[in-house]
């Protein structure tokens, strides 16, 4: 594992200094002092090293985040989860801050590779759950067909104000307050116009 592990360790620092496609797997080989044969028996590519750099990152992130909305699907009344709000936002502030350098690569260095979008992805998630919950809790007070742009503009305001926390903020704490803030501010606008 020892191999495996510089190379990662190289790669990362190769990504978050060049970026996904400015990249060389020469040079990470080069500093990791292993053949490129070497990488390409523990990867397939550079895409299948780069997802595995920032992997670790992204599955803890997402553990978060679905697991949020998966209690608040089964709650009675998702107004009532306030704290779960809050609390799932303070912590995956600092899952992102945990892991800063490897969101550092995915939210600014992922050109070129099949993550360049997860942003999109995470909006798209967000998106399906929102209009879950306006489906379940709004007593036909929300029309799908007339609102969907207000709920994708919703889902990626509430995506946007992670990274915005994050990309704004050298000390955590500060970006937590912050998107814990602006959580709050969100979450009363959405419940007032969907439910």
């Amino acid at each position: 594992m020892e191999t495996k592990d510089k190379l990662i360790r190289c790669a990362r620092d190769e990504f978050a200094e060049k970026g996904y496609m400015k990249a060389s797997l020469r040079s990470i080989c080069n500093k990791a002092d292993v053949t490129t044969g070497a990488l390409y028996f523990f990867f397939e590519d550079k895409d299948d090293l780069f997802r595995t750099v920032v992997g670790e990152a992204l599955e803890e992130l997402e553990k978060v985040m679905f697991g949020h909305y998966s209690r608040e699907d089964e709650a009675d009344d998702a107004r009532e989860q306030d704290d779960d709000d809050r609390q799932t936002a303070q912590n995956m502030m600092r899952v992102m801050y945990r892991y800063r350098t490897e969101f550092d690569i995915i939210l600014t260095k992922a050109q070129g590779s099949s993550l360049e979008n997860i942003v999109d992805r995470f909006v798209a998630v967000t998106r399906e759950h929102h209009i879950s919950i306006a489906d379940k809790y709004s007593k036909g007070k929300w029309k799908r067909e007339k609102t969907e742009m207000l709920m994708d503009w919703m889902a990626r305001t509430v995506v946007d104000a992670f990274i915005y926390a994050f990309s704004h903020f050298e000390n955590e704490e500060d970006a937590v307050n912050c998107v814990t803030e602006i959580g709050a501010f969100i979450r009363k606008g959405w419940f007032s116009t969907f439910v």
